[in-house]
């Protein structure tokens, strides 16, 4: 029995160095996953025109898929995407490396099996929906969205030189 907590122990150890954590740069993202399997801007619209929020890397490790929004060179929102079931120890484990887990409180949700949404002091928000994945993002995520809100709220309300 001792052998088999220390082998799950083990497990657990190496996928903590797997997944990439919020805040982390490309250079960082890189080391922990390889090459970057694609590259895109994240775009937004707002008042009927388009604005970049950041851009997005996505990588392929094992079974999983990971897409990192960096935001001024740093990720702000990340998601993780993988076939089959969700357990509790994989979520804990997502939230202890962007976290601690300590940090994260869980809001109750009616649905579990479908839904759960987790947030820490700072800020940041946690969410995973049933076929969807789940995703981390920061403050500084939501704050560049209502910046980029506000600068086009203020654009479109501007008289046309006539």
């Amino acid at each position: 029995m001792h052998r088999f907590y220390c082998g799950m122990f083990a497990a657990l150890a190496v996928t903590v160095s797997v997944f990439a954590r919020v805040g982390e740069t490309e250079p960082e993202l890189e080391q922990r996953y390889g090459k970057v399997v694609s590259r895109n801007p994240e775009l937004t619209i707002e008042q009927q025109r388009r604005f970049a929020i950041g851009e997005v890397l996505v990588f392929k490790p094992g079974d999983w898929y990971v897409s990192a929004l960096l935001i001024k060179g740093r990720c702000e929102r990340i998601f993780y995407g993988k076939a089959g079931e969700w357990t509790d120890t994989q979520f804990s484990h997502l939230l202890d490396v962007n976290g601690p887990l300590s940090a994260w409180t869980a809001d109750r949700s009616p649905y579990p099996k479908s839904s759960r949404h987790w947030t820490r002091k700072d800020g940041s928000v946690a969410y995973w929906r049933l076929g969807e994945g789940f995703t981390v993002s920061t403050p500084a995520y939501e704050q560049t969205l209502a910046a980029i809100k506000a600068a086009a709220k203020a654009e479109a309300s501007k008289m046309p030189p006539f």
